[in-house]
Formats: C-alpha cells, structure tokens, sequence
C-alpha cells in the first residue's frame, strides 16, 4: 500500500479523531477493506493506532501518532 504515515493520519483527521472502521478506511484511501486490514494491522503493531472497539472493530490513532505527526487532534 503505497499510503504514507501522514497521509493515512489524515484519513482520521477528516474525521475529526473519531474511530473508523475497515470499511471507512477502505473507502477514503481507495483501497481494497483487505489492503486496509493489512496496514491497520500494520500501523497497530508499530504503536501508531490503537483498536478501540472491538464490535464493531475500530481504529483511532494513538497518542504517539498524533504528536509525532504533529496533528491538530487530540487521540
């Protein structure tokens, strides 16, 4: 998945910080819900978004996302 760091982060941004799902990260980034279960898990692993629900699954960026990035969210 050629999507950067911060262009993947401001797929939350748009969305105010709020969690999205697979789907909703598909969509924006114009991928494929697998790609994007892919680069989630990714992200995940390295400490960038954190799961914050599990039914239905949904990602928000962590802390350490938003502050490396220099985003203006708060995770």
């Amino acid at each position: 998945m050629q999507v950067s760091k911060r262009n993947f982060a401001r797929i939350f941004v748009r969305f105010g910080g709020f969690p999205l799902s697979y789907c909703d990260v598909s969509a924006h980034a114009e991928v494929s819900t697998q790609t994007a279960r892919k680069y989630l898990k990714d992200l995940e692993e390295r400490g960038l978004v954190a799961v914050v629900s599990k039914r239905p699954l949904k990602f928000a960026l962590s802390d350490a996302a938003v502050k490396d990035l220099e985003l203006p969210i708060t995770a």
